[in-house]
């Protein structure tokens, strides 16, 4: 079920999120600074619901916790549609935007934490990297759909169908999903609960770094649709099959992968993974057609499936079962941070360097070369079991 739920939970983003930055910089001509900057506010509102949603996940339950998300985010896409069809403007867009990130990102916790609730300890990159399967099967088919859509028929058609495919998600959890938190009460939500997750202190120095990790990992949506756009040759279809790509190469590759690299430890692969990140993106500067443009977008790709799985394993390893959606709640939050100031430091780096490609992408990397570093920090301070990658 969680593969599907996400599966067409990543459809129904991938269907309009990315054109949404072309929509506004190319039809509303708003500057790469200001788009960015929405989708930097949105982020980091969707990272501080991150804490709510997983403590609701370890109170009220997962199910519901995802059902609330899912039936929201339906609300807040149909108005999306209504907001591109008659022309609300830039600022209603993105305070749509802002709510869209909220609603989804309510989804991850509960989903992350069931997840590790009912897969064994010795099966848990396998477990998240069936859930990355699923996820890119809707990045595979999202962004095909989404770019024919907007190109063929109207952006506003678009976040139509993305509020579709969010039903679909509500129904498959109302019919199939059984709740998975560990009985027992946990006692009423206090600050200083969330607060005393400091005394892990490995936890929060992963956390810290996957902020870096996340900057370098976030470029994908903004800052390369709009760089393709104006530093390339491709179509916005084109664009869409490079996302595409991105989301069958996971799904053929990430258990081979997966497997291949199961006798290295989780911080190595997370490391491995980011430095390809980084490779990947600054690869794009030296290249304006689209068939170059696979093989950087496949470098990019496989950082993904060598680090995401990992990434989520170590914090499901680290957390105390009754604290598993705490702990993937405030992941969540130092992950989401990251990744919303990713698209801010690649708009900035757009208008800083208009005529300097390589500029552009050496400024975020340097972000993701600061994971790295501290990926293998981490990995001295931690205990063989906890940074285990048995498949």
């Amino acid at each position: 079920m969680i593969f599907f739920g996400r599966l067409f939970a990543a459809m129904a983003w991938a269907l309009s999120m990315p054109f949404l930055a072309l929509y506004m910089s190319g039809t509303l001509g708003i500057d790469a600074v200001a788009v960015t900057s929405a989708y930097t506010l949105a982020a980091l509102s969707g990272a501080l619901t991150q804490i709510v949603a997983g403590e609701l996940a370890d109170r009220i339950g997962r199910r519901f916790t995802m059902l609330l998300s899912m039936a929201a985010r339906v609300v807040v896409f149909v108005l999306m549609a209504i907001a591109v069809e008659y022309s609300w403007g830039f600022l209603w867009l993105s305070l749509l935007m802002i709510a869209s990130s909220i609603t989804g990102n309510m989804f991850h916790p509960a989903a992350n934490a069931m997840i590790t609730d009912i897969v064994p300890f010795s099966k848990r990159v396998e477990g998240f990297s069936l859930s990355r399967v699923g996820i890119n099967i809707g990045w595979a088919a999202g962004p095909a759909f989404g770019g024919l859509s907007t190109q063929y028929i109207s952006y506003s058609f678009t976040f139509l169908l993305t509020a579709l495919f969010s039903a679909v998600v509500f129904l498959l959890i109302f019919v199939y999903a059984k709740e998975t938190a560990p009985t027992g009460a946990v006692g009423k939500f206090k600050l200083r609960d969330v607060l005393e997750i400091r005394r892990d202190k490995n936890f929060l120095i992963y956390s810290l770094f996957t902020i870096f990790g996340s900057v370098i990992a976030m470029q994908m949506v903004s800052t390369f649709s709009i760089y393709t756009d104006r530093y390339t040759d491709i179509t916005e279809a084109q664009l869409g099959s490079l996302f595409a790509l991105n989301g069958v190469l996971v799904v053929f590759l990430q258990f081979p992968v997966s497997r291949a690299l199961s006798s290295y430890r989780l911080t190595t692969l997370l490391a491995l993974g980011t430095l390809l990140y980084c490779v990947g993106y600054l690869s794009t500067a030296f290249m304006s057609t689209f068939e170059p443009l696979l093989l950087a977008m496949t470098v990019v790709t496989l950082g993904e499936i060598i680090s995401s799985p990992p990434a989520m394993a170590l914090v499901g390893n680290m957390a105390p079962p009754r604290r598993r959606g705490e702990y993937m709640g405030v992941y969540g939050l130092f992950e989401s941070v990251g990744g919303s100031f990713g698209p801010l430091i690649g708009g900035i780096s757009l208008d800083a360097f208009p005529s300097q490609p390589i500029l552009i992408w050496t400024i975020p990397s340097l972000f993701g070369l600061v994971a790295v570093m501290g990926y293998f920090y981490l990995g001295k301070r931690l205990k063989k079991e906890i940074d285990s990658c048995t498949l």
